[in-house]
């Protein structure tokens, strides 16, 4: 169990130590797994007011979008260099959610940028 439950203490520590609320992010997609379902990392949930969400066994359509966003991330960055501390990767990944959002098109949003998309539909 503490490899499911300890990322998720680590999660909350950081969300408190960068005073950031993460109701903001309080829908956890999760897999089917058994560590999931136990009763110590549910409570860790109840307790952070996220609520767990599970698909059926075969349905994954409310994770496409962050099992998309996570094989761009591997395809476009992470098997292209080599990593060599915990440092490093933290500076990478911040750097490929910048590049991401602020930089690299995409054809399903019209040729613009996470970013630019947004800013387009909020002033419609």
């Amino acid at each position: 169990m503490d490899c499911v439950v300890t990322p998720l203490k680590t999660l909350m520590g950081f969300s408190f130590h960068l005073n950031v609320q993460l109701k903001f992010y309080n829908l956890s997609n999760l897999k089917r797994g058994w560590q999931y379902q136990h009763w110590s990392y549910q409570s860790l949930l109840r307790q952070h007011e996220i609520t767990q969400s599970m698909s059926r066994k075969g349905n994954c359509l409310d994770n496409a979008p962050a099992e998309s966003f996570f094989n761009l991330l591997k395809r476009e960055c992470l098997k292209r260099i080599k990593i060599t501390s915990f440092q490093q990767f933290k500076m990478v990944i911040d750097q490929y959610i910048h590049w991401y959002n602020s930089t690299r098109i995409s054809v399903n949003k019209k040729g613009m940028t996470p970013n630019e998309y947004i800013r387009y539909h909020s002033n419609l």
